[in-house]
């Protein structure tokens, strides 16, 4: 099959001169695409976009990492205001609409909605979901019986064509098709395609690569026989053409088209679609842009638009009859195609491009769109730590309006304007989808805190611009899990006609941010952010006066319960105060009345996050006393406000189930509503939310238009310089680079029993570790460890002791442990110290990190004899390390691990045993101390939790020794 997808060049090694002609290493690639097929315009190939259930009423922030662009507390009294503001903006996309997964009943409001809203040529896909079949096949059924019924279904030789979530096989699509055809009220009135052969095959595939030879011919006719009984079972097929590969070195991974897909198993189908007995058979294609899972680990890199755009020529060439874009909305994986935040209508623009190309209309700009400026979309990563690389990619995309060569250069500069780095100047034909992408090697911006990037253009009559207002990079030492991308279009930057941003450092640690911004459109909201994190807006409302209120952001997580019920909150010694839910998806904490000073509030207790935002006046902040009370088995905590505010975090646990975390809010609590007005002003004072705030001033217009301020950075480290091992990418090898000490991650914990059911340290709140807790979505006590326990366990969290006027947390060896957020053991060098006492003779685990049964960084164990054992993830696998080291019983014992990624050193009380050892943690993970619930590597069904004690437990993201 013909690639339009090419690489024109591809730099290996090139340098580009910054400031003081510092030399800054990168990759450079070209790539072209977007070259319609001859035939194209003939049949129509729909568009559709998958829709999870997300809503623009609900709030993204503080927990998931994207954001809807147009998402407003607005639509929470008329959620139906919020989907038609979606179904306007699928129109600029040049879909069709959506397809819905098995939310039956937000399938049927949805598409009533969509027909009292009467938008010309929305129509509504049903997707049935394959892993229903065939225990819930009346949940299929009945979104089946509805679409047959709906008049926006699509339809395709007047049947209703359907589309599935996940792997349907042939004999299944057969089965669950003559049940549904047996429904009278359904009939033969839907196309049913099934999940082209491929897992059965793939293996061999891959083993006749590597073997260097084609397949043999009796294997590609077993392939071809697959396909005919496929084709035979189903009235189709969907495409199955990605796998994920790892570049040399590099820890994300990149969606790549199977050469075996397009080699052989495409060519198969295609003449077997030619036969006249199956040249009415369907085919679906599903696009994707990238995955990015921040709370699983499991990143798809976006690499700019170039994904998406790999998937779409693929699509020009294959020609199907619905493309299924994954996904419109998925919150949590970050696979959204919907506008955001941090990508506008950049998506929109790739997506209308192709949209044209496949159905034969000509290339045209975006309603609004100022043509005066170039279709021009840049991409930047938004987080990177040291020794990764950054993508930078600048896209040109056609839309008729110029002709001839336009220029470009791409320029880097550190949060003090210092140019770091000056990219040659590029020459892209205007009528060519083309994408000019820079991989730059972070190990050489050293001692910078964000790269900010502007873009000189040079339209084809001469006209020379500087573009800025682009997003920042943020860079830390070592712990990282943002790797989604800010995608901006020129035409989507927000031009200011007036904009002054200040930071100043205030005593007590606060920093005032004053602000002001105009524009020539009216603006939906202004807002400044720390580290790409909303920590205050500009409120027409003026919902919270942080002068006089204490905000506090608090929320329940649960294990081994699903229970909805009523509670209370009592505030005593407080006048007056506000309790109410922060609206995030799937988390229920909601005010059902309040009365004098008790409010009570209706709670769903489970897997998921269930916050509320808490407002009393400063001033009654030093006597408040909050009382929560809910029926067994949650039961009742006081908590002294005074204490949460001075220490900034507190937990508590209730009952065995059930704990609580409370803060004092150092981000922006929820949206605000829409300015509705061409100018804003922010002037108060925010705690820091990191260690080293990175503050950056963010206007949205009406329109969807984007606007930033360049980056201020009021703390800088000011320690001396240490050296530092990085695993470089660009290098794929261990390097050593000077890095300010405060600047790499040390985590001390605190043992005091002052901030409650929470181990605290000093460096930065997003290393606190919980006592217990780890029972949100994808931690590391997610669901899975309750079935595990005895059914009398106490609790989870172990218990405060003092000894000798020192605190210790003791762990009872049945079900107590210490949760340890993610990045907290880091993917690269370390050094570990804990203390312990042991009664031992167990096999029992000690600090390992994972989640949902992969293995993060490092896992130790003590076997029965009371030896220290451990794994380390290597991409996916363990290596074991039996070290022979013995940890003595019923005393204190000093451990230590030391990795600095070429040797890993095992010390019990001085006593050594050292590996050689390359390994690295490719997906970030939480970590426990103490706890296990998915048998791993060393970690097996006879590994206990941990039981003794635990008086230090430090972290440090670098190795403190050197090789001996």
């Amino acid at each position: 099959m013909r690639k339009t997808l090419t690489v024109l060049a591809a730099v290996l090694v090139a340098f580009c001169a910054g400031a003081g002609n510092a030399q800054v290493r990168y990759r450079r690639t070209v790539m072209t695409g977007g070259k319609a097929p001859e035939g194209a315009g003939g049949k129509q190939v729909r568009i559709f976009a998958e829709w999870a259930p997300y809503w623009l009423d609900q709030n993204f922030m503080g927990y998931w990492i994207e954001r809807p662009l147009f998402a407003m507390p607005e639509y929470r009294e008329n959620r139906e205001a919020g989907h038609r503001k979606e179904l306007e903006s699928m129109k600029r996309y040049g879909i069709q609409g959506l397809a819905s997964l098995d939310y039956v009943a937000s399938l049927k409001q949805q598409t009533a909605w969509e027909i009292k809203a009467a938008v010309p040529g929305i129509e509504h896909m049903v997707v049935i979901p394959a892993y229903a079949w065939p225990k819930n096949y009346e949940k299929i059924r009945d979104a089946v019986a509805f679409a047959v019924k709906s008049p926006l279904t699509p339809r395709v030789d007047g049947k209703v064509l359907l589309s599935c979530y996940g792997t349907i096989q042939s004999a299944q699509a057969k089965a669950l098709g003559d049940k549904l055809r047996s429904d009278p009220e359904i009939g033969d009135s839907f196309l049913l395609p099934c999940s082209m052969p491929f897992l059965e095959f793939h293996a061999d595939f891959v083993r006749y690569r590597d073997m260097e030879t084609d397949p043999p011919r009796w294997f590609l006719e077993k392939y071809r026989a697959a396909v005919r009984e496929a084709l035979d079972n189903s009235d189709g097929l969907v495409l199955y053409v990605k796998d994920a590969v790892r570049e040399p070195g590099e820890q994300m991974w990149n969606m790549i088209l199977l050469p075996h897909f397009e080699k052989y198993m495409w060519p198969i189908i295609r003449e077997e679609l030619a036969r006249e007995k199956y040249r009415d058979k369907k085919i679906l294609c599903p696009v994707i842009r990238g995955y990015v899972n921040h709370l699983s680990g499991k990143i798809v890199a976006e690499y700019g638009t170039s994904q998406l755009r790999r998937y779409l020529d693929l699509a020009l060439q294959i020609r199907p009859d619905a493309i299924i874009l994954f996904e419109w909305n998925e919150a949590n994986e970050n696979t959204s195609f919907q506008p955001l935040n941090f990508t506008s209508w950049a998506v929109a623009r790739v997506v209308r491009y192709y949209s044209g190309l496949l159905n034969g209309r000509p290339a045209e700009p975006l309603e609004g769109d100022d043509t005066s400026l170039p279709n021009l979309v840049l991409s930047v990563r938004r987080r990177a730590k040291l020794g990764e690389l950054i993508n930078y990619e600048v896209l040109n995309v056609p839309d008729g309006v110029f002709s001839g060569v336009i220029c470009f250069q791409l320029r880097l500069r550190d949060e003090n304007r210092n140019v770091l780095a000056e990219f040659p100047l590029e020459r892209v034909d205007a009528a060519n989808l083309t994408a000019v992408s820079y991989r730059v090697a972070t190990d050489d911006f050293k001692g910078a805190l964000a790269i900010t990037p502007e873009l000189l253009v040079i339209t084809p009559d001469g006209t020379k611009r500087t573009y800025t207002g682009f997003d920042s990079t943020i860079l830390t030492a070592s712990a990282n899990v943002i790797y989604n991308e800010t995608k901006q279009a020129l035409r989507d930057l927000l031009i200011p006609q007036k904009e002054n941003f200040t930071v100043t450092a205030e005593a007590g640690g606060t920093y005032r941010l004053d602000a002001d911004f105009a524009a020539s459109e009216r603006l939906l909201r202004l807002e400044v952010t720390d580290n790409h994190t909303e920590v205050a807006a500009c409120d027409p409302k003026q919902e919270f006066d942080y002068e006089k209120d204490a905000v506090f952001l608090g929320y329940f997580s649960a294990m081994g319960l699903l229970l909805k019920t009523e509670g209370t909150f009592r505030l005593h010694n407080v006048s007056d105060w506000t309790l109410r839910s922060d609206h995030l998806a799937h988390g229920v904490c909601n005010t059902v009345k309040k009365e004098g000073d008790t409010a009570t509030c209706f709670t769903y207790f489970s897997w998921m996050r269930a916050p509320f935002i808490l407002t009393v006046p400063r001033t009654e902040v030093e006597n408040a006393e909050l009382e929560i009370t809910y029926p067994d088995p949650v039961g009742t905590q006081k908590i002294r406000l005074k204490d949460v505010w001075e220490k900034e975090h507190y937990a508590a646990a209730f009952g065995r189930h059930v704990r609580l975390h409370l803060a004092r809010a150092a981000r922006l609590p929820d949206y605000t509503f829409a300015l509705n007005a061409n100018q804003g002003t922010i002037n108060r004072s925010v705690f820091p939310y990191t260690r080293y705030p990175v503050y950056q001033l963010t206007a949205v217009s009406e329109s969807g238009r984007v606007w930033r301020s360049r980056p201020i950075v009021p703390t800088h480290p000011r320690g001396a310089k240490v050296p530092m091992t990085v695993f470089s990418e660009f290098a794929n090898a261990p390097v050593k680079l000077p890095v300010a000490a405060d600047f790499i991650p040390r985590i001390e914990y605190r043992f005091t029993p002052e901030y409650g059911a929470l181990l605290t340290n000093a460096f930065d709140p997003w290393f606190n570790a919980e006592l217990g807790g780890g029972f949100n979505y994808l931690e590391p006590m997610h669901k899975s460890a309750y079935p595990r326990l005895p059914k009398d366990f106490q609790s989870f969290a172990p218990r405060w002791v003092n000894e000798e006027g020192n605190w210790l947390l003791r762990f009872d060896g049945v079900s107590n442990y210490v949760n340890l957020p993610r990045e907290t053991m880091p993917r690269g060098a370390y050094a570990i110290e804990m203390e312990i006492r042991t009664p031992g003779n167990r096999e029992q685990v000690l600090l390992r990190s994972y989640s949902n049964r992969e293995p993060g960084t490092l896992q130790t164990v003590l076997t029965a004899d009371n030896e220290l054992i451990a794994t380390s993830a290597l991409n996916s696998w363990n290596a074991p390390f039996r070290t022979g080291l013995k940890v003595p019983t019923d005393r204190w014992c000093r451990i230590r691990v030391n990795y600095d990624l070429a040797h890993l050193t095992f010390e019990v009380d001085g006593q050594r045993k050292t590996f050689p050892f390359t390994g690295r943690g490719f997906i970030f993970k939480p970590g426990c101390f103490g706890g296990t619930d998915e048998p791993n590597g060393a970690v097996g069904d006879k590994t206990g939790y941990f039981r003794g004690d635990l008086r230090r437990l430090t972290i440090i993201h670098n190795n403190t020794e050197e090789k001996k």
